[in-house]
């Protein structure tokens, strides 16, 4: 059994088994059976199989994004969620339409957190102004709607391999936020660090965030002190020592 906040998932050989344990837990706790776990969390699992292969998608959300935005198939579509560095816009205009700036932010991470990863430069960028935004950031959220309208059935597709690895690919830039405009801001100095972590050849983790330090660092100094920093990636560093010598299963037997 798989508990995340309220819900959970159960997985048993049969459905009796299944059934049992839900009346089971039914003495004690108020439980609904909401079918398969195709669509849990608003994330719908499918399994090709022939391929073997693993889709993850979130249409309801990116269609509550889209509704939310405004934008329907009457709007041209984008092909990259960002076009490039999103700035400070200190005597911009005001913003224009009346969506909820904070919501929308919070939407867009939970999709790229979990089924798109494309996202994460983008919604980043975007997220750093929330407290403040201006019809320059309400563009660039709208640009991340109109790259959706043409990936809404796209996701990520996993192609489990048997080999256990447990791999990370990372790479970092330097002050890349830096602008002669912005020059005087700590921001335009710091760099951002981009990873993904990979299990049997699979994405379990990835982020893309800027650094905390802004001093001048090596390269490899720099990845470091990132990724030393980051939750996610210190949970991941105690887990891969507990089964480096272990090959976890990728289904039951």
């Amino acid at each position: 059994m798989i508990v995340y906040m309220d819900d959970c998932l159960i997985f048993a050989k049969d459905d009796a088994t299944i059934e049992a344990l839900i009346k089971s837990l039914n003495q004690t706790y108020l439980l609904e059976d909401q079918g398969t776990v195709s669509d849990y969390l608003g994330i719908r699992i499918t399994r090709n199989p022939v391929t073997k292969e693993i889709h993850m998608v979130q249409p309801g959300l990116i269609d509550s994004i889209l509704q939310d935005l405004h934008l329907d198939s009457s709007f041209h579509t984008k092909d990259t969620p960002a076009p490039g560095i999103l700035h400070p816009d200190r005597d911009g205009h005001p913003r224009e339409d009346k969506w909820n700036y904070r919501s929308l932010i919070g939407k867009l991470t939970y999709l790229a957190q979990n089924t798109c990863p494309d996202l994460s430069f983008a919604v980043h960028q975007c997220a750093r102004f929330s407290n403040n935004p201006t019809a320059l950031h309400e563009l660039a959220v709208k640009r991340i709607g109109r790259y959706l309208l043409q990936t809404r059935d796209k996701g990520l597709i996993m192609s489990p391999k048997h080999d256990f690895r447990l791999d990370m690919y990372v790479d970092v830039d330097f002050a890349g936020l830096w602008h002669r405009d912005f020059a005087e801001l700590r921001d335009s100095a710091l760099c951002r660090i981009g990873y993904i972590i990979t299990y049997c050849g699979c994405p379990i983790h990835w982020a893309s965030k800027l650094q905390k330090l802004n001093r001048p660092q090596h390269h490899r100094e720099r990845i470091y002190s990132s990724l030393h920093g980051d939750s996610g990636t210190s949970s991941f560093t105690s887990f891969s020592s507990g089964f480096a010598s272990t090959q976890l299963p990728l289904y039951p037997s």
